[in-house]
């Protein structure tokens, strides 16, 4: 298990059911950056079945939080039982944009676990896997989950036992993640983070001020910082702040390489919401490529405190919408266990915390499975209408939490 600091939680449970269908290809997907950008990148730390789902669930009303990288790393878990060459494995491959072999991927996600643990004492980071295993799993499954992914590895246990363990992972934020005893073995990845702004907010300067919703006017915390020394930028329909948090070395006064992404659009109703979406989410490495091209300088900022706090919720539509159809339809999971098994649903249940200090983000992703079937500041930035929140990894180019904000929290007495 990899460990520091704190994370988000994936996790999976199985089907066993009859024989595969017929195998279809699920359908393609391409994108392209914008006109005359010739930014250089290579492949993401993770493809784009997190941003993808993220993006699909911008189009609804409220509040919405995910954790593309959980996500992604609980379907990299799953891939890597599917049958090879299977309509399950290469849908797979094709939604995590996965293009080497597996043994470039799995080496390609060690790296990715290790650059995300470089952390410091002032930038909790963890992140954990475990396999909770019932009857029927293939050793060679269980090395690889050891081995590529450092799984704990136990025997299937109640939905009591398995929560506590993503409790402890999170510190506490994701308390119940499974709603009832799973029938079969489970999938289990954690991310936690936890870290304080690198310029953090005076709580003198929070004020009680006017957050311009969707369903009306409210009064929240709004943060205020005179000049804040970060970097910022504009996409064709949104402006955007680059805030860091702050770096590995507790005792230096240094930027680490974990930021969030502050995003507001140009125009005030949802649809231009979803279109400020668009613009970091619809395209491989735009966020990557946002951060890398913003402009340093001095920035007004206001923003309000808000916590999202969302119940878990099936991505199942999601995926399948992205042509993962196979993961849930055959049962071509013949590398991860001897039985006949398929995944009936995927769910996800993420915590934000912003604040004065910093943030705190935790998720839980469940893969459910059966058998049988200096100087005066240049831009003013005003966050008092609803928004975008990122966090993102500049080494590991890792997107880590991905936040749509209608509605923040009323504010109390002064």
């Amino acid at each position: 298990m990899f460990r520091y600091g704190g994370g988000s939680a994936i996790e999976a449970q199985w089907t066993r059911m009859p024989p595969p269908a017929a195998r279809g290809a699920g359908p393609a997907v391409s994108a392209a950056h914008g006109p005359g950008e010739s930014y250089a990148v290579a492949p993401p730390a993770a493809g784009g079945a997190g941003a993808a789902v993220f993006l699909a669930l911008c189009d609804t009303v409220g509040n919405v939080a995910t954790s593309p990288a959980s996500l992604e790393i609980a379907l990299s878990m799953a891939a890597a039982g599917a049958t090879l060459d299977s309509r399950t494995f290469e849908e797979l491959r094709h939604v995590l944009g996965h293009a080497g072999t597996e043994e470039d991927e799995h080496a390609r996600l060690k790296q990715t676990f290790e650059q995300l643990l470089g952390g410091g004492s002032r930038t909790q980071m963890l992140v954990a896997n475990s396999l909770w295993a019932s009857g029927g799993i293939r050793k060679e499954f269980v090395a690889c989950c050891k081995s590529v992914f450092s799984a704990d590895v136990f025997a299937i246990e109640s939905a009591q036992k398995i929560n506590a363990w993503v409790k402890e992972q999170t510190r506490g934020e994701i308390k119940n993640l499974l709603g009832k005893d799973p029938t079969d073995s489970v999938l289990v990845n954690v991310l936690y983070f936890k870290a304080a702004w690198h310029r953090g907010f005076d709580r003198e300067n929070t004020q009680n001020e006017q957050f311009r919703g969707y369903a009306g006017d409210s009064v929240c915390r709004m943060m205020h910082i005179p000049a804040l020394k970060c970097s910022y930028g504009s996409t064709e329909n949104a402006r955007y702040v680059v805030m860091p948090y702050k770096g590995e070395d507790a005792k230096k006064d240094d930027e680490g390489s974990f930021c969030a992404l502050v995003v507001l659009p140009n125009e005030e109703d949802r649809r231009g919401l979803l279109k400020a979406a668009e613009d970091l989410f619809a395209i491989p490495n735009r966020v990557d490529f946002a951060v890398r091209n913003a402009s340093d300088g001095l920035v007004m900022l206001s923003m309000p405190v808000f916590e999202i706090d969302s119940p878990a919720r099936s991505l199942k539509p999601e995926l399948q919408k992205l042509g993962v159809r196979g993961l849930f339809e055959s049962s071509e999971l013949t590398r991860m266990s001897q039985e006949s098994t398929h995944v009936s649903d995927v769910l996800q249940q993420v915590v934000v915390k912003v604040d004065e200090e910093g943030t705190v983000a935790a998720a839980a992703t469940a893969v459910m499975m059966t058998r049988g079937g200096g100087g005066k500041p240049s831009t003013k930035f005003t966050v008092d209408r609803p928004f975008l929140f990122v966090v993102f990894d500049k080494l590991s180019r890792t997107t880590l939490f991905a936040a749509k904000v209608e509605t923040v929290p009323s504010a109390g007495p002064k």
